[in-house]
């Protein structure tokens, strides 16, 4: 399990399997399509917990861009939520050992936190690489890094 001091006063952690099924669904080379998906989990007080990934299925993927079906994504959203988990984030991947954080990825994770329907404080926002991953959180007007890691 990984953990993360968020802020000083939040807090979160990502289960293993969470790290295996990134690290599994990496870019392998740099002619892989770019894949993505969304983060759930809990939350308990200022500790949040993802546990449990999808991956996107229908969309349009590239080398450098994943634009997702937003009903299949709201459906998972939904069919997570009956299960007791939270959407909390998303994720997508880079082809590069060490990823980075691009403007367009920025300005999309914004929106996306402004036009949700939540009461968290912010969401997550998962970036990997084919030898890191970077953690950031994401609010109405900035993204943060706030971890990376190599795989384990």
């Amino acid at each position: 399990m990984y953990k993360i001091d968020i802020n000083g006063k939040n807090f979160l952690e990502i289960d293993n399997n969470v790290i295996d099924f990134l690290y599994n669904n990496r870019q392998k080379n740099f002619f892989s399509y770019e894949i993505s998906g969304q983060l759930f989990g809990r939350v308990c007080g200022n500790v949040f917990l993802i546990n449990q990934i999808t991956k996107t299925t229908e969309a349009y993927f590239s080398f450098y861009r994943v634009i997702p079906n937003r009903i299949q994504e709201q459906n998972d959203i939904n069919d997570m939520f009956t299960k007791g988990y939270h959407y909390l984030g998303d994720w997508h991947s880079h082809p590069q050992a060490i990823p980075q954080i691009s403007k367009l990825d920025e300005v999309s994770v914004v929106d996306c936190f402004k036009k949700s329907t939540h009461s968290l404080p912010f969401f997550f926002h998962i970036i990997i690489g084919k030898e890191k991953f970077n953690v950031y959180t994401v609010d109405e007007i900035d993204v943060n890094k706030v971890a990376s890691f190599d795989y384990i």
